[in-house]
């Protein structure tokens, strides 16, 4: 199982949104070149030559990044919470696949539609809380009551654990 970044927060430096930015650059570098996907999904960028990139106001979506299901699209068999990982892109066609955990077969997404994804280098407590081998260090948020309130508010869903206590 690969490690999961979780913050009680979705915006701020500490939050979910900066820390995927941060973590993508440094678990995903691409080329300029890269073919890419905006996460909002809007159109096909140009950075004076046609590197294929889409841009959106949040981030951008390349091959190999991880991702999470934000909505439940019963369609597609996916649902919100659900984790995977983009396998492919074809700006030609305006699509991309997605590779799900629980999916043996890619699921294919339009351009428009990748608004249903977000990354999942870091997610929050609640998504944590959705997995059911789902497990928070409490410790972690100290500084945070919210957080901590989340984690218990899950009850069954997330169990609290301490790193620091024996």
């Amino acid at each position: 199982m690969l490690a999961q970044v979780i913050s009680p927060q979705t915006k701020g430096k500490d939050g979910v949104i900066a820390l995927n930015d941060h973590l993508q650059r440094l678990l995903n570098p691409q080329a300029p070149a890269a073919a890419a996907v905006p996460l909002g999904g809007s159109d096909v960028g140009d950075k004076g030559e046609n590197d294929g990139s889409v841009r959106s106001s949040r981030s951008t979506l390349f091959v190999g990044d991880r991702v999470l299901q934000t909505v439940n699209n019963y369609d597609k068999g996916v649902f919100n919470g659900d984790q995977g990982t983009v396998l492919g892109i074809n700006v030609d066609e305006r699509r991309m696949s997605v590779q799900f955990v629980h999916l043996k077969e890619p699921v294919e997404y339009s351009f428009e539609e990748s608004h249903e994804l977000g990354l999942a280098y870091a997610i929050t407590v609640g998504f944590a809380c959705m997995r059911d081998e789902s497990v928070v260090d409490e410790d972690s948020f100290s500084g945070s009551q919210i957080a901590r309130e989340r984690v218990q508010r899950r009850g069954a869903h997330c169990q609290p654990f301490s790193l620091l206590r024996p």
